[in-house]
């Protein structure tokens, strides 16, 4: 029998607490690098993450750079978390918590930053364009 749903219930806040960081962050990258975003994001979440998070490879063997990277990104994190949650009694949560949930903030600031953006873009197209509207003139009353 494959178990798909961990049998923690902690497991699976920490699988939802990924999610909701890759895909806010992603979200919120989309108004700032348009149609360079999948290529960004590809390396952020997939090139980078997947080495860096300890998963395959303990973190102790993977080279400098990507040990350097575990703490930081989000994959490295629930991993931690699952491993915590699995196998050590959920000892030590606090960091991959914290920075799962700053992961979602900034994930969340991007999109409201995007949005303000966008937003002030608008209005100032919208004033563009009511200044460069003809106004006609108004009609000339005809003496008696």
């Amino acid at each position: 029998m494959v178990q798909a749903i961990p049998p923690h219930p902690l497991a699976l806040l920490y699988l939802f607490l990924l999610t909701q960081a890759v895909s806010l962050t992603a979200y919120g990258l989309v108004p700032f690098f348009g149609g360079f975003f999948p290529g960004i994001a590809i390396t952020l979440f997939v090139l980078l993450s997947v080495p860096s998070s300890g998963g395959a490879v303990p973190v102790q063997l993977v080279p400098g750079f990507f040990s350097f990277l575990h703490p930081i990104l989000p994959m490295g994190n629930a991993v931690d978390a699952l491993r915590s949650v699995g196998y050590f009694g959920n000892s030590e949560l606090l960091r991959p918590a914290a920075m799962l949930c700053a992961w979602i903030a900034a994930g969340a600031t991007l999109i409201l930053f995007g949005y303000l953006r966008q937003q002030r873009r608008l209005a100032q197209e919208a004033a563009d364009q009511t200044m460069t509207e003809y106004v006609p003139e108004p009609p000339q009353k005809i003496p008696p």
